[in-house]
Parts: C-alpha cells; structure tokens; sequence
C-alpha cells in the first residue's frame, strides 16, 4: 500500500510542476522512424565529442525543412536515456517545439524539469524533501520557483543533457530569446556539474549568443537513412513496382538524387 501511495503522491508532485507528459510527444516521433535511420549521426565526430569532451557545452545544428533534425533529435534523445539510464548522476531533458505550439517560457522550463525529476528517482527524492524550494500546491509554480529548482537540481548532478528541437518553429521570439539567456547561464555553472545543450534548427539567426561559443553540425538527408527508409517499405509499393526490380532500381535512383541533403 505504501509504494502504491508513494507512487501516487510521486505522480501529482509530477503533474503539479507541469500538467504534460513530453515522453508523449518523443514516443510518437522514436516510433516513426525506420531501426537503421540516424546512425550516421550517432557515430559523428560532433555528436561524440558532445557527449564525452568535456569541453565540449553545446553543439548546435542546422538543417534545411525535411532533412530530419527531429528525427535526429529524437535519436539522441533515446541514445542518452539508455547511455546513462543506470547513472543517477545523470539527467537528459529535452523539448521538440513545433511552429501550432504556443508556449510560455514558464511552461518550457516546467516541462524540462519535470523531465529531470522524472527520469531519476534519487534525483527527485532530494528535491522534494527540501520543503522551502516548493509553494504550496495550491498555486502554480512561477517562473522564479522553476529556475531555483532547476539550478538546485543541477547542482544534484554530475551532468545535465538538454536536447532542445526546432528553435526556429518557437513562434514568440522573446520566449526563445529568454530561453537561450537562461541556457547560457546554465552552461557557465562551475563546480561539479556540467550542463550541456544539444540544439537544432533551419539555417538563420536562431541561437543567438550561443553560437559564438558552440560546435556546429550541419545537417542533410542521410543517403544511407533514405535508402534504409525505401527499402524498408518495399511493401508498400504498388504491385507492378514491386515485380519489376530494375524499374524500382530506377525510381529509387531517382528518388534519392531528387531529394539532394533534404
């Protein structure tokens, strides 16, 4: 009966500090995607160099509309939770923005940290003891309340991995430009804790500051991705495609030199 309370309480602690679930949304983009896609960016020199370098705060990519940033995203996404699932040390938060969104900066903040406390239980433990952090329930948590949580939970950490999509399709520019003074703050903690922001976007000035101060990726259609995305949905070709090899040969010759890195 306890763990069932535990859980309970555990769940409308969750929800208080943000009403959604964003594993939601990256369940739906990981499930779309084909097993072979992404590994090209997995085994990059950039992303690599991220992960491990510890020099290394924020890598930045930029891809043109329909070349697979968050696809991409969600791959990284995925490969950090399992890399670090048994490491309570480490916390991996992310958010996909999409351009029919309307978001508050508050709310962005809230999501990321529900995901911190969410994805480790040491994590949340230590957080919801210290009483004076939390208001009480009955008010929502303002954006001062989120940003001292955040930095007290950081600082719980050995590192923070932030994967942040589409900055470009975040249609109120002040929100993005709050949100990218608050990443850079994050990113010069000093001490024990290293935060580290993964971010992409269409080509344009959408990361502000930061881009002075990060790696770059420039992201294109992987040949290999599409050719795995092709070949793995040879069923659904119609009947006459499918019973002539060197025609379909021919189609999809054309296909992958059509789509040119998009």
């Amino acid at each position: 009966m306890k763990g069932h309370h535990d859980m309970q309480q555990r769940n409308e602690t969750l929800a208080w500090i943000c009403p959604i679930d964003a594993s939601e949304r990256h369940h739906k983009i990981i499930s779309s995607r084909h097993e072979e896609t992404g590994k090209w960016f997995l085994e990059s020199e950039e992303l690599r160099s991220w992960i491990s370098d510890e020099k290394s705060k924020a890598l930045l990519c930029t891809g043109a509309p329909g070349a697979g940033k968050t696809v991409l995203s969600s791959i990284a996404v995925d490969h950090l939770q399992r890399e670090f699932s048994l490491n309570s040390s480490f916390a991996v938060a992310y958010h996909y923005f999409h351009y029919q969104e309307r978001i508050e900066y508050s709310e962005l903040l809230s999501s990321l940290l529900r995901q911190l406390l969410q994805g480790n239980q040491s994590l949340y433990e230590s957080i919801t003891k210290r009483r004076y952090l939390l208001p009480p329930r009955s008010t929502r948590l303002a954006k001062e309340d989120i940003e001292k949580i955040f930095s007290v939970a950081v600082s719980e950490c050995s590192e923070v991995l932030l994967v942040v999509d589409a900055l470009d399709e975040c249609n109120d520019v002040y929100v993005r430009r709050q949100f990218l003074a608050w990443a850079r703050k994050l990113l010069d903690i000093g001490g024990c804790t290293k935060v580290k922001l993964l971010a992409t976007a269409r080509p344009g000035d959408y990361f502000g500051h930061l881009i002075s101060r990060a790696d770059t990726l420039e992201i294109q259609a992987s040949e290999g991705d599409m050719e795995s995305f092709l070949d793995g949905n040879l069923d659904y070709l119609p009947r006459f495609l499918r019973r002539k090899p060197e025609l379909w040969a021919y189609v999809r010759r054309q296909i992958l030199d059509s789509a040119d890195g998009m």
